[in-house]
């Protein structure tokens, strides 16, 4: 896997600084960047906001990548593709590089059922995603 994305906009309407409320003994976004940390992904979190960054720093320290993402790319009509997009351009990945992008907001899912994903995208060559009914 080149690149594990995992995007956190503080800017929530509906539910302010959801990313960082705490599930359980963790904020949301940090569940999910655990679950790439354990899986031993390169991971980069994405955000438009310092203190979510600190926050996230706290509990991976630097085993992942944090980048402060422009604030062109943090508005409220903003898609999450248009940031994966911006990631690719500026590293230079092409379409072959295996990505991933995990959302803070799908707290549940474990490093097993990641690495299980990328082994199916790599076998098949397709996209994968995980849902349950």
């Amino acid at each position: 896997m080149k690149l594990m994305i995992v995007p956190a906009r503080s800017g929530s309407k509906r539910v302010p600084d959801k990313n960082v409320k705490h599930v359980g003994i963790y904020p949301l976004v940090v569940r999910t960047l655990k679950v790439a940390i354990d899986a031993d992904v390169p991971t980069l979190f994405t955000t438009d906001s310092e203190d979510y960054i600190k926050i996230a720093r706290k509990y991976c320290g630097e085993e992942i990548e944090y980048e402060l993402r422009p604030a062109s790319m943090a508005t409220d009509t903003t898609r999450v593709v248009e940031e994966i997009s911006r990631i690719c351009e500026e590293r230079g990945f092409c379409n072959d590089d295996l990505l991933g992008l995990m959302l803070p907001t799908s707290p549940f899912r474990t490093s097993a059922s990641l690495l299980r994903a990328i082994e199916l995208a790599k076998e098949t060559g397709n996209g994968v995603f995980s849902a349950t009914k």
